[in-house]
């Protein structure tokens, strides 16, 4: 289970192997018993589920179901509601959106490459859309698409990394050394953190045979984090409904190496909710409190001194 897979995901989406065992079977018998979070799940399930036979035409009470669901694995059942949510709810993104993500765990990158499309168009507001349709579209093969996306993408986010170093894997396809060169730098002065751009560097540097500039970004490079997902807000909003310690562990690992030591902790803070005598949670929350320089009272508060 990849640890970057899953903060794409959001949280319990990334694991690809559950996805697709459970989007092959019936949706009353994918129903997973979380290790630690399973009271949590079953309860919190209920009351979704229960809000919704209150009131069928409620479109919040079915979409907090549906994230409920998406974030705990039950992908088929999350999956209808989603389909049925795009008719019933037009003007939210997040549908097509939230689906799009089912379907390309799927490997089914066509229809989910036509589910962003639709999401970009009713929320025009979250500029993210455009990276991801351009990251799939690279993926697919389609080089020509996803050049015109990342380009859409850094004229609403300048100087966004991730759309520069999109834009270098497409110039590296043409063989554009140059080109890779220039928008990796620009990536790297944006954010002199993100491995994944030094790491391309250097091999731009390597292929063009220039070993001292690779091996001085080598070098360089030391202190860089791993890739890293840009902020996403609609995946936070699964990953806060996630009833799995163990993933919410590792996003939190994630989000703590990205500097984002706020975020790291609210995660630890929920899993530890979920299971109070979980050793690992506790320590990795007591060592996130002490890096954030809230010491000895902290931990107190949260019955980890």
């Amino acid at each position: 289970m990849g640890v970057a897979v899953i903060y794409a995901a959001g949280c319990a989406p990334a694991d690809r192997e559950r996805s697709s065992a459970a989007m092959s079977s019936d949706p009353a018998s994918t129903v997973r018993m979380l290790p630690s979070g399973s009271t949590l799940f079953q309860k919190t399930l209920q009351e979704r589920r229960a809000a919704v036979a209150a009131n069928p035409a409620a479109t919040s009470a079915r979409g907090r179901l549906a994230i409920f669901l998406h974030a705990n694995d039950q992908f088929s059942e999350a999956a209808a509601i989603y389909e049925h949510l795009r008719i019933a709810d037009p003007a939210d993104g997040r549908w097509p959106y939230y689906l799009a993500r089912i379907r390309q765990d799927e490997g089914d990158a066509p229809h989910a490459l036509a589910l962003f499309e639709e999401a970009a168009v009713r929320s025009p507001g979250y500029a993210l859309v455009e990276l991801r349709l351009a990251d799939l579209c690279f993926k697919s093969g389609d080089h020509r698409s996803a050049e015109a996306g990342y380009r859409r993408f850094l004229a609403r986010d300048p100087g966004s990394p991730h759309a520069l170093l999109g834009l270098a894997r497409v110039a590296l396809q043409r063989q554009a050394w140059g080109e890779a060169e220039s928008h990796l730098l620009e990536g790297i002065k944006a954010d002199p953190t993100l491995g994944s751009s030094h790491a391309l560097l250097i091999t731009v540097y390597e292929g063009r045979g220039e070993t001292m500039k690779a091996a001085g970004v080598r070098a360089r490079s030391r202190d860089s984090r791993r890739y890293r997902e840009p902020d996403d807000p609609w995946l936070d909003e699964l990953t806060d409904e996630c009833c799995d310690v163990e993933k919410l562990g590792v996003v939190a690992d994630i989000a703590i190496e990205a500097g984002k030591g706020e975020r790291g902790i609210a995660l630890l803070q929920r899993a530890k909710a979920i299971d109070p005598a979980r050793a690992r949670t506790r320590l990795a929350l007591g060592k996130a409190l002490q890096q954030a320089g809230q010491g000895a009272p902290a931990l107190a508060r949260f019955g980890l001194d």
